[in-house]
């Protein structure tokens, strides 16, 4: 039934359902579309949720900033017995046992000084010869989760190592099916389910049972997934600890506040490139290694060195990195200079040659592809993709007039073709331009000639047509008294609002309705820059590409 599916289901059998769920993930729901939005207003859901909620405590952490503990008063009994617990093995300071339920069993956690998690399970519940160490996890931060095992009745195992994630499950107390209730479901419908959880619940819903382990790394779920996941910014808010904040139109009538969906850190010097469907590329400054990886499943591939090809005068100029639209291949791609075998030159740069080799993910070689251009490419810091297709500006030198164009790699063909900028009068050479993708329109941006501190967009309308291209947004003074040479803006709001990057040293956000501008986000280490790309998260794992030898952290 597809992507229909719960337009078959009776809504009190949807109800059921529902009223199951964290009240976040809950609240989530009423975004899915307007029949659900309705139906959770309804009592018929409000008193199931309510006689199903898990009675907390409010606690103001900030100024009008508000928690909700969670606890629950299950435990009461009318005779108390006593057993030892096991042996207290290298526990240090930071010692916290917490008894949980696990696989049956009865089980104890505690953390040593080494900031390992121990977990001990009783296999044979009363007899205390039976305890067995069956657990042990290394230096993982779960302070959150510690106190959610505390408050659930029925636990699951601790999470991956993801720092600050939140584990969220179903009470099944109430329900006629008892603790087996999702044995009964087939596992489209699991898929349907947990595919519309936000990210960091759908991680943890791969620490529920081996099965459901299983099942979120089949493409049914990862393609599920991606296609309902919000794309978000991924910034380096401290040395290699990334925030993913997701930023939706909704949320930003007056002023835009980001929702960290979830960080992660990556143990890799190198800065983030780029990324698509969930797969980072990282580039290293130089020579530096060439990495793919996914936060979400932890895995990455330090891909080959490209080869020499037939001169070792070369200068690496630019990379690309990105997924074809037909077959869905991932692809790197390097753009460099190459100097001929032969000859003397006066002046070596102009003598360099384009060449370009590309890498398919899973195939393990480099590959050179036909470049057929003397294009000088000007965007180091890398192709931009959109349409199955990565993009540069380069310039040309036609007689005694530098002319510039968009050259544009076909992902699926490999071939490369170029078309025309926007004609914008009264433009000085030096304006820095920046490609970008803006409403799902390539786009072209600078700061004006007549005015530095205004900003003017430039969308193709019809992809590829270059008489399409249409001046659509020019901002008043968006960087206040600012001098920035470069901006990139990631996202253009339905009212007009625009949020950019400056310089690679911040996040600045324009208010179209006060034509004025704040800082959206400064890191503390302001004598760094920041690094920022589009992300969207992905289950994908790259353990599929059974080429690549494929590492986890």
């Amino acid at each position: 039934m597809g992507e229909d599916f719960f337009e078959y289901l009776p809504p009190e059998v949807i109800v059921n359902i529902l009223s199951r769920l964290p009240t976040r993930a809950a609240v989530v729901c009423k975004c899915v579309c307007k029949p659900w939005l309705g139906l959770l207003a309804t009592p018929e859901f409000v008193n199931p949720h309510m006689s199903r909620s898990v009675p907390g405590l409010a606690v103001e952490t900030h100024s009008n900033s508000f928690e909700i503990v969670e606890f629950v008063d299950e435990l009461e009994t009318e005779l108390f017995s006593t057993f030892s617990v096991p042996p207290p093995c290298g526990i240090g300071s930071r010692d916290c046992k917490t008894p949980s339920v696990l696989r049956g069993c009865l089980c104890v956690s505690h953390i040593t000084a080494d900031g390992e998690i121990v977990i001990w399970l009783m296999m044979e519940y009363g007899d205390e010869k039976s305890w067995a160490k069956e657990i042990v996890i290394c230096r993982i931060n779960l302070s959150r989760a510690h106190r959610r095992l505390q408050r659930r009745r029925s636990q699951v195992p601790p999470s991956p190592p993801h720092s600050n994630i939140r584990g969220y499950y179903i009470k099944m107390g109430n329900s006629k099916l008892g603790e087996d209730f999702f044995e009964y479901l087939p596992s489209d419908i699991i898929v349907n389910i947990i595919s519309r959880l936000p990210i960091q619940d759908a991680m943890a819903c791969k620490c529920v049972c081996k099965p459901w382990l299983v099942l979120l790394a089949t493409p049914e779920f990862v393609n599920s997934h991606l296609s309902r996941s919000v794309p978000g910014i991924a910034i380096e808010t401290h040395p290699k600890s990334y925030d993913v904040m997701e930023i939706v139109d909704e949320l930003c009538n007056e002023e835009c506040h980001p929702y960290t969906a979830f960080n992660f850190k990556l143990p890799f010097d190198e800065p983030i490139h780029s990324s698509a469907n969930g797969l980072i590329f990282l580039r290293g400054v130089d020579h530096g290694d060439l990495i793919l990886c996914n936060p979400v499943t932890r895995d990455y591939i330090k891909l080959p060195s490209p080869r020499q090809t037939t001169s070792r005068d070369q200068l690496a100029w630019s990379f690309g990195f990105g997924v074809s639209k037909t077959t869905g291949q991932f692809k790197v791609v390097r753009i460099f200079l190459e100097k001929p075998l032969h000859g003397e030159y006066k002046k070596p740069r102009h003598e360099y040659k384009n060449e370009s080799q590309v890498y398919t993910v899973g195939t393990g070689m480099w590959r050179k592809v036909p470049h057929g251009s003397r294009h000088c490419f000007l965007d180091r810091l890398g192709g931009l993709l959109f349409n199955g297709n990565l993009h540069w500006r380069v310039i040309e030198k036609i007689g005694d007039d530098l002319v510039e164009w968009i050259s544009c790699l076909d992902l699926e063909t490999e071939r490369f073709s170029t078309f025309a900028v926007p004609c914008i009068p009264d433009i000085e050479p030096y304006i820095i331009k920046t490609l970008c993708v803006l409403r799902d329109c390539l786009c072209l941006c600078y700061k004006t000639a007549t005015n530095f501190r205004e900003l003017a967009i430039w969308s193709m309308k019809e992809y590829g047509n270059e008489k399409s291209w249409t001046k659509e947004v020019l901002t008043g003074e968006a960087f206040g008294g600012y001098s920035v040479l470069h901006a990139f803006p990631f996202k253009v709001f339905e009212n007009g609002d625009i949020l950019m990057e400056c310089d690679r040293e911040n996040l600045c956000y324009y208010s179209n309705k006060t034509k004025t501008y704040y800082d959206f986000f400064i890191r503390e280490d302001c004598n760094e820059y920041i690094s920022t790309t589009m992300y969207t998260p992905s289950f994908l794992t790259l353990k599929n590409f059974v080429m690549e030898n494929v590492s986890s952290f």
